[in-house]
């Protein structure tokens, strides 16, 4: 998406299951840079997206979810994951409402805040 591509000193974490937690250095990057939120996007709003928002919000991590930047095989299973089943473990975001350009980051680690 453009405005999205990674930056210089970015991390691209591919993904080979349902959940970007299993089978990938995910967990390992976040823990040495001391983060603390993800910005879950992607297709399979109601599959994917879900499995990885559950199971980091079960870790610990701060959820976020933008909708826009999302999506799935069809309307009813996107809304369905986006107005129910990720409301209580991510917040639920749209990036359009943001200025073009604005990027969210994951913060740093927790005292630096």
């Amino acid at each position: 998406m453009a405005g999205l591509e990674p930056r210089p000193g970015d991390f691209v974490v591919e993904k080979m299951r349902m959940s970007a937690w299993e089978g990938s250095r995910l967990e390992t990057i976040l823990k040495a840079t001391g983060r603390d939120i993800l910005i879950d996007t992607g297709a399979w709003t109601n599959m994917s997206i879900e499995h990885t928002a559950r199971t980091g919000a079960d870790k610990g991590y701060f959820m976020i979810v933008p909708e826009d930047c999302c999506s799935t095989m069809n309307a009813e299973w996107h809304n369905a994951s986006i107005n129910f089943a990720l409301q209580n473990v991510s917040v639920v975001t749209k990036r359009g409402r943001r200025d073009q350009g604005d990027r969210v980051n994951a913060r740093g680690p927790k005292e630096d805040r």
